[in-house]
């Protein structure tokens, strides 16, 4: 149940921070799931700060608390996965979840 609820928020917030109509793209794989959009992306200074609770960049016009990429860091910790964010070539954001490495 709080693996769905993690892909939700990475999907809506995909969704949500996208052009309208423009695609959002899932993909799943045994190394991990991979959620893509087409937004305008996140400064490196604020890429370093998504997951912080009640962290939301400045300048968005999206209303949100700033909790949902917290649920899903939580949630992936929870299930020794690790999320990273990277902002992609074409434009976007690329969110890679992945099995922790345990050393």
């Amino acid at each position: 149940m709080l693996l769905s609820l993690m892909l939700r928020n990475l999907v809506d917030n995909a969704v949500r921070y996208s052009p309208a109509g423009s695609p959002v793209v899932v993909h799943l794989s045994p190394q991990g799931i991979n959620v893509e959009d087409r937004g305008p992306g996140i400064s490196d200074k604020h890429l370093a700060r998504l997951g912080e609770r009640f962290y939301r960049p400045p300048g968005q016009e999206q209303t949100g608390s700033g909790l949902g990429v917290s649920i899903v860091k939580r949630i992936a910790q929870l299930h020794g996965l690790r999320v990273v964010y990277r902002n992609r070539a074409e434009g976007g954001t690329r969110v890679e979840v992945r099995a922790s490495c345990s050393g």
